[in-house]
């Protein structure tokens, strides 16, 4: 399981552990600007004031390359960190994270462009149709 957009609590932590034995938290540090990038990561253990015990946290700096720039200041670099008890590498994480996010890209696509979220008739049978033709159609336009 993971959890997003700074809800690095121990307490939820520790309730979500009873739960679950693997999650992933993270953090956006900044919001991205191009797909032109240099990506570096790292994995450290760390403790915040408000947890019990260290975890592992995996950060992420990108750089948004500039081909007629030679110079890249410290100030341009992004930063996001995901704190998880994957036993994965952090690059693994990472990618499992984005994945995450491209995901919900296409379903707000699918219901924006195609309207997924409405039922245009109140006959069940008649908007399982409408939805066997509608998502086929989305995946059509995305080849």
């Amino acid at each position: 399981m993971m959890l997003f957009d700074g809800l690095f609590l121990d307490g939820l932590f520790q309730c979500m552990g009873q739960f679950l034995s693997r999650k992933a938290i993270s953090n956006r540090l900044r919001p991205s600007q191009s797909d032109r990038e240099h990506c570096d990561v790292a994995s450290i253990m760390y403790q915040a004031t408000s947890w019990d015990k260290p975890r592992r946290v995996v950060i992420l700096r990108r750089l948004d390359i500039n081909p007629e720039e030679r110079l890249c200041a410290d100030w341009l670099w992004e930063y996001k960190a995901i704190a998880t008890t994957f036993d994965w590498s952090g690059e693994d994480g990472w990618h499992l994270y984005n994945f995450r996010g491209h995901a919900e890209n296409h379903i707000k696509e699918a219901k924006y462009g195609f309207a997924i979220d409405q039922f245009c008739s109140q006959n069940s049978d008649a908007n399982k149709a409408l939805q066997g033709l509608e998502l086929p159609a989305y995946n059509l336009l995305l080849l």
